[in-house]
């Protein structure tokens, strides 16, 4: 029983998952209105965002990636393919396997949704309430990273 968290301890790291769970759904809520001005959702950003660096990926890689189901993956897949912003290119050794490919009018698209969730990202940051926020998730990381003897979740310093 020596890994028994105290109850206020307990109840402290709670309240910061509770209040991660909601800063994270405030930010997508609003980052998912200003998308829908531009007729675009979240995860249809994150998969041009995805494909962006001109690499094909495979569904699975796709989900895994974006942490969706297959399903949800394929339907977002064709949304985007029926508007032309994405591609598939069948497999030549495995004509079961298609690979997703970014068009001209999905990089296009790409750079107008990067730029309208930067703007809001830029807004957040010089929000003093969402700049308190972000010392305290990168306090955390740093933390995590420390304990945890992986470097990778050590947040970059920042000017």
């Amino acid at each position: 029983m020596a890994d028994q968290v105290p109850p206020a301890a307990a109840e402290a790291e709670c309240s910061v998952i509770e209040g991660l769970f909601q800063m994270e759904r405030r930010v997508a809520r609003q980052v998912s209105a200003a998308l829908a001005e531009a007729d675009a959702t979240v995860d249809e950003w994150r998969l041009l965002r995805l494909l962006g660096d001109g690499v094909p990926r495979q569904m699975g890689e796709i989900a895994r990636s974006l942490c969706m189901p297959d399903a949800s993956v394929t339907r977002l897949v064709s949304g985007l393919a029926e508007r032309s912003f994405v591609y598939r290119r069948q497999s030549e050794s495995d004509r079961r396997r298609a690979s997703v490919h970014l068009s001209r009018q999905g990089a296009a698209c790409r750079e107008q949704l990067d730029a309208i969730v930067t703007t809001h990202q830029d807004a957040l940051l010089h929000s003093p309430e969402w700049a308190s926020a972000l010392v305290d998730m990168r306090r955390l990381l740093a933390d995590e990273a420390l304990h945890s003897g992986r470097p990778e979740l050590r947040p970059e310093p920042t000017a």
